[in-house]
């Protein structure tokens, strides 16, 4: 996603089903550390993240997008 303003520091993006973990990776150590996580509250018709995330290299700002497929479900009685 983006470097750090310590260059040792990265930050990476993994989508789940229900949102995106936003890790701090240390390219010292290789260890990955939760530093965000983003759920929506209503998941219903949200398709997956794949869509890179931008993040100021201080931490303190972060632009990200969802997007969701909703459709309407009709029922008829009278088709045979």
């Amino acid at each position: 996603m983006a470097w750090s303003t310590d260059p040792k520091y990265v930050y990476t993006q993994t989508p789940s089903s229900t949102g995106l973990r936003i890790d701090r990776l240390n390219l010292e150590t290789g260890k990955r550390e939760l530093w965000q996580e983003l759920k929506v509250k209503d998941p219903v018709g949200l398709m997956p993240w794949n869509t890179p995330s931008a993040i100021t290299p201080d931490g303190s700002r972060i632009v990200f997008t969802q997007r969701k497929q909703l459709s309407t479900l009709y029922r008829s009685e009278s088709l045979k």
